[in-house]
């Protein structure tokens, strides 16, 4: 055989090779891909490929579960990559689901039966931009997803962005494949104030904290809680959320004790001090009401407010002439906190940066009254922060720039705690204690409901009388007014008109706005309302045998069992005006996660979370960079020539 027909066989033999390889490969795919899947994703956070907890929750799926996807084929050129991604991603949901989740991807406007089906569970079309042919037209397109299973549904209606997509779809599948929601309780600052409407002026957003309590409903159960009148904290409630609590009570926090003590996981959002937005940054000083139970547990904020060198800068409107400005000024009060200052372990944070605090104030754990939990310091300042009492330059300055605040040497200044958690078993604060009684209210009480009396009728009544249940005691109270009223109009000089009906009683005093009460056949008048739990309604005999026992018996916890209590000094970052703000939704939203079920969820929502920065390069090291960037790639094509010729020249 020549050497040219050798060259020739062996040439085609190769090709076979590869061609039966191209084959072969292509058939296992198509057969393995399906029940194995395998992606190699180089981002730093995995952003193309599903994180673990959502493979193991399609994994662990015991029904099957429909994801359809409502797109529209055309779609205008800056949305037209969006459903190709969508669909990469419920391929992978496919592939892990092992045979009970389903894909299916469809165009509602091609349908007229599944448009009606999306409009039924509320999927509206987008009304988007788009040019055709060097024309302006506005198209009606489908962006939506839609989670089946069995006789639950829920409906991810705006796909338009990308960047929450696993974290949305995984929610919805631990919401449908739920039989019941978790439930958390939500205990707000007593003193907090409505969200102003659109077309409303005058709502602080500082002192409004609806949007946590919207944004929380979508996964789990939630039940504004309050135990001012002494009830229990509801048993099915197993966290509890304190947004700056405001002159709490005693009774109030033996309620949370007692919450702790049977194993709720308890997260509290505190400050010290705070600034009315809408009154030129006014202070407000605020006092919680749970600092002695809060040092019980080991955690004690620090009346004071941190200051740091690494903030952020805040847009201030000031007037130059004619002209109104903005400028962005340094206000070291808003706190940054970069990575470096998180803690790496905790899931809460770990994949949070530039977290941003507003008015903090430090945190200090109490050594002995630890007790040999578990303490994880999740957030700090920098080390080139400092404190202050005094607060008389909170408002920012045009003029002076970072130097308007009072600053101390770099030696005193510290890095400060700001947020941790303990996970263990407390004692309670209320061992070997009384029950505190029910803080009685301050205001007087409508006397038609609790039988209170107007000031000026008291001496105008008979002796003995009563409000309720006494006989003939409203026809008393009548005749008593009457005779004031002429009393009155006699002192003033005033003839009596007889044919004059008497008065009626003030709406603000008296109930006269329905149906009165039928007079109880006791002469003993009975509370209406029963404000505190009392043993002795739940078995009458034992009423009837000691009807002096009114106080009920309360079996006082001491000690818990495993539990998790977080504490962060600063509950501005709830506030509605912040809440939007990424890090501080995903705090909240970690810590909710966390306590409610476990690190699930957690991993998926602060992907992306963590802005990628530029790290400060020292002047030495910044010259060697600049200078092997720029001579560095030309010394190597010359190197590499010379090394070229010479071998050539062997």
């Amino acid at each position: 055989m020549s050497a040219k027909k050798r060259r020739f066989t062996s040439i085609l033999n190769s090709f076979l090779r590869a061609f039966f390889l191209f084959v072969i490969f292509v058939c296992l795919n198509s057969l393995i891909a399906p029940k194995h899947f395998t992606r190699v994703d180089l981002t730093r956070d995995k952003l193309y490929t599903i994180t673990d907890a959502t493979k193991s929750l399609v994994e662990d799926l015991s029904d099957n579960l429909i994801i359809r996807g409502y797109f529209s084929e055309e779609l205008p050129h800056a949305y037209a990559e969006i459903p190709i991604y969508v669909k990469d991603i419920l391929r992978e949901y496919e592939a892990y689901g092992k045979g009970r989740v389903e894909i299916e991807v469809v165009d509602p406007a091609r349908d007229e039966k599944v448009r009606e089906f999306v409009t039924g569970l509320g999927i509206q079309p987008f009304k988007l931009q788009d040019r055709d042919r060097d024309k302006l037209v506005v198209r009606n397109c489908y962006m939506s997803l839609a989670v089946f299973h069995l006789d639950q549904h829920e409906v991810l209606p705006d796909m338009t962005q990308m960047s929450s997509l696993e974290y949305e779809l995984s929610r919805a599948i631990v919401k449908v494949t739920k039989r019941s929601l978790p439930s958390i309780g939500l205990l707000v600052d007593s003193q907090a104030v409505a969200p102003a409407a659109p077309n409303q002026q005058g709502s602080n957003p500082g002192f409004s904290f609806e949007m946590v309590f919207q944004t929380l409903q979508t996964q789990y159960k939630v039940q504004k809680v309050h135990v001012q009148s002494g009830q229990k904290i509801p048993e099915n409630i197993g966290t509890l959320l304190i947004v700056r609590p405001r002159d709490l009570s005693e009774r109030e926090a033996f309620e949370i004790d007692q919450f702790v003590m049977r194993g709720g996981k308890l997260a509290v959002f505190v400050d010290t001090v705070t600034f009315d937005l809408t009154k030129n940054l006014a202070e407000v000083r605020v006092q919680s009401g749970l600092e002695d139970l809060l040092a019980h547990y080991g955690f004690r904020v620090r009346d004071e407010l941190v200051l740091d060198e690494n903030h952020f800068y805040i847009p201030v409107l000031h007037r130059q002439g004619m002209m109104q400005l903005q400028q962005n000024l340094p206000y070291p009060y808003y706190l940054k906190i970069n990575k470096e200052d998180i803690d790496k372990t905790n899931p809460v944070v770990k994949k949070i940066g530039n977290l941003l605090l507003f008015w903090a104030s430090p945190l200090e754990i109490l050594d002995d009254q630890v007790n040999g939990r578990e303490v994880v310091e999740l957030v700090h300042s920098s080390d080139k922060a400092w404190s202050a009492t005094e607060y008389d330059n909170v408002f920012p300055s045009t003029e002076g720039g970072f130097g308007y605040y009072r600053r101390p040497d770099e030696k005193n200044r510290e890095s400060f705690l700001l947020a941790a958690v303990q996970i263990g078993e407390f004692d309670s604060f209320y061992k070997g204690k009384e029950v505190p009684e029910v803080k009685k209210p301050e205001t007087p009480s409508s006397p038609g409901r609790s039988g209170g009396i107007p000031p000026g009728l008291q001496d105008q009544l008979p002796p003995g009388f009563q409000m309720k249940g006494a006989p003939g005691g409203q026809a008393a109270l009548e005749a008593a007014k009457k005779k004031a009223a002429e009393a009155a109009k006699k002192s003033e000089g005033l003839k009596e008109k007889p044919e004059d009906p008497p008065p009626a009683p003030p709406s603000s005093l008296f109930q006269d706005d329905g149906p009165q009460p039928l007079p109880n056949k006791d002469p003993v008048a009975q509370p209406e309302t029963q404000t505190e739990e009392d043993p002795a309604h739940d078995h009458p005999e034992d009423e009837a045998s000691s009807p002096s026992s009114k106080k009920p018996i309360r079996e006082i916890i001491e000690r818990s069992p495993e539990t998790r209590i977080l504490v962060i000094t600063d509950a501005d970052m709830v506030a509605d005006a912040n809440f939007r703000n990424a890090p501080c939704y995903t705090f909240v939203q970690n810590t909710v996660d966390w306590m409610t079920l476990g690190n699930e969820l957690i991993e998926i929502r602060s992907r992306g979370v963590e802005v990628p920065t530029i790290e400060e390069v020292p002047e030495s090291k910044a010259f060697w960079i600049k200078l092997l960037t720029i001579g560095g790639v030309p010394f190597f094509v010359l190197a590499l020539g010379f090394v070229r010729w010479i071998l050539r020249s062997s």
